[in-house]
């Protein structure tokens, strides 16, 4: 996406380190709508030739789960029109990332015991 910002870029580059500034905070939202806008709109088109389509954003413990790259091979040929991204990092941050609805499922180690309460619940 190509915008032009007449009082405020939209990024800060200082040495090797870009952040976005406040007009970039306050972009951002707006852009991940529009990118969500013509995701949705591709799974559409998509949709119309019967496959099942939409993205899956899942994260990971290191290492990860014994066979989880062959579940996700497996799931990948049965549905090749469903858009899939694998973070790998540890258990708070995806957590974090999960209850932030940056990640739609996560596999984590917990300690014994310990429960987490459900972040989703089925639409009603």
């Amino acid at each position: 996406m190509e915008c032009t910002y007449r009082h405020s870029p939209p990024i800060s580059e200082a040495a090797w380190v870009q952040r976005l500034t406040a007009a970039g905070h306050a972009f951002l939202p707006h852009a991940r709508n529009a990118l969500a806008a013509a995701r949705h709109g591709q799974d559409a088109i998509t949709g119309l030739r019967g496959l099942l389509t939409g993205r899956l954003r899942l994260g990971t413990v290191h290492p990860a789960p014994q066979g989880l790259a062959r579940l996700l091979g497996d799931f990948h040929r049965d549905h090749p029109a469903i858009e899939m991204g694998v973070r790998e990092d540890h258990t708070t941050p995806l957590l974090t990332a999960l209850a932030s609805g940056d990640l739609d499922a996560a596999f984590v180690g917990l300690p014994p015991g310990h429960r987490l309460p459900p972040t989703w619940t089925a639409p009603s």
